[in-house]
């Protein structure tokens, strides 16, 4: 699934991240299951993708694009998630 605000949200804790774009089902993507974080710029759009890698390969096509990645990233990485710096 890949969203963007206003389309999709990202809620997450230290437990548990899901990306839920409007009434359709969303992606809950477990902490314990999520083995990195990928954050990759992309600067005609000013967005940052972050993607969800599974320690099997079954988050990998879970991205959510924000314009807040300065307030997303480190709450991200304040709750315990595996984001790079």
């Amino acid at each position: 699934m890949h969203g963007s605000w206003p389309f999709a949200q990202l809620w997450f804790d230290r437990d548990c991240a899901v990306i839920r774009m409007g009434p359709f089902a969303g992606v809950a993507m477990p902490r314990w299951r999520v083995v990195d974080i990928e954050l990759e710029r992309v600067p005609l759009s000013r967005s940052t993708q972050i993607r969800f890698v599974g320690s099997s390969g079954e988050f990998d096509a879970s991205v959510f694009w924000t314009s807040e990645a300065p307030t997303v990233v480190p709450a991200l990485r304040a709750w315990g998630w595996p984001v790079p710096d």
